[in-house]
Order: C-alpha cells, then sequence, then structure tokens
C-alpha cells in the first residue's frame, strides 16, 4: 500500500473480526471454484433496516415483494453471472499446447481454501486433482505444487497428501523433462496401492 494509514485503516475495519475474515476467504474460494458461474444463483440476503440506514424507501427497491407482515430480512436469488474459472484458458481446441494460465485462480485458490478451513475442497477441488496438478507442472511450478500439497497435509493430516507428495518427488525428473508422461508415471505408482486396498 502507498500509504501506511490506508492499510491500517483497512485492517481495522474490514479485518479486525477473525469470523469476518473467515468468510471472507470462502467467498473468494467459492468465486474461484466457479460455485456461482454458469448460471447457478446465489442467494442474497439483506436486512430491511440497511435501507432505513441508506434512507431508501422499500417502494423504491425493486426486488422489494409488498406485504403486510414485518419481517427483518428478505432472501433473493441471483445469478450473479460470476464467468467460469478453468485452471487454463485454451485459445483453440485444436492446439492445445497453445493456452493461457489462470494465474490467479492458481496462487489464490490454495490460500482462500487454507485459511477458510474448507479442507475436503482443498484435497478433492485442488490438491487431488488432476487437472491442478498437471498445469502445475506444465508452467514449471513443480516445487510449488509439492509446497501446496505439503501446506495441505499440514491442515489436514490426510495421509494421501504425504503419499501422494512422495510419489511426485520420486517421479520429478521423469515428469519435469516430460509432463504429458504425467498420468502414465502416477497409474504406474497408484495402481498397485489402490489394488491392495
Amino acid at each position: 500500500w502507498a500509504n501506511r494509514h490506508l492499510h491500517l485503516i483497512a485492517q481495522k475495519l474490514y479485518l479486525s473480526n477473525e469470523e469476518d475474515v473467515h468468510q471472507m476467504h470462502s467467498l473468494l474460494a467459492e468465486y474461484f471454484l466457479g460455485a456461482w458461474s454458469g448460471g447457478r444463483k446465489k442467494i442474497f440476503t439483506y436486512d430491511n433496516n440497511h435501507f432505513t440506514s441508506l434512507n431508501i424507501s422499500h417502494h423504491k427497491n425493486p426486488h422489494h415483494q409488498q406485504s403486510h407482515e414485518k419481517t427483518s430480512s428478505d432472501k433473493y436469488s441471483y445469478d450473479r453471472q460470476t464467468p467460469e474459472q478453468p485452471w487454463v484458458f485454451q485459445c483453440n481446441l485444436l492446439e492445445p499446447d497453445i493456452f493461457f494460465v489462470n494465474h490467479r485462480k492458481m496462487i489464490e485458490l490454495v490460500y482462500h481454501l487454507t485459511r477458510s478451513g474448507r479442507t475436503d475442497d482443498l484435497m478433492f477441488g485442488v490438491i487431488m486433482n488432476f487437472s491442478w496438478l498437471y498445469t502445475m507442472i506444465k508452467i514449471g511450478q513443480f516445487e510449488k505444487a509439492i509446497t501446496d500439497i505439503d501446506l495441505a497435509y499440514s491442515y489436514t493430516q490426510e495421509k494421501e497428501l504425504k503419499f501422494l507428495a512422495t510419489t511426485l518427488r520420486s517421479i520429478k525428473v521423469k515428469v519435469l523433462k516430460n509432463p504429458a508422461s504425467l498420468s502414465a508415471e502416477l497409474q504406474q505408482r497408484l495402481l498397485p496401492v489402490v489394488t491392495s486396498l
């Protein structure tokens, strides 16, 4: 921040309550997961007192349903029209090697999921997601992928994550030389374990 006071004021206004911080991280994680994209509607709750504090009468609110009952809050659902958040943006489906990485999702999703405590989404939406892992390796972020897996392990203590990190370290040389071999290398190492279960 250019102005130190601006940072302190923002911290005091928006980040002083741990529950609010947790909710902000959760909302940002939902955005990057695409929870409300593709026409899915999100419930919007507002307090009628909010309109009073802003000096807006109820008849000016186009979404307000006229009723004789006094309710403290109303709920509506809206399509927020948020865009999909893929791992990569393909320019031409016929040329799969030409793509643009969604860097914000790659970097921020793990951070927001860990800070919001959404361990299931972290494990199955990111860390155990082949598309995420393949994209990380394809863009030269193998070590960052291992770091993210270790971070997820520190939050969840899931033994599968430790096993995945160990497996990836053992195939590092082959995968860095040829990222397309990731699927075959993982299957070769994981199949014996899965069949023994």
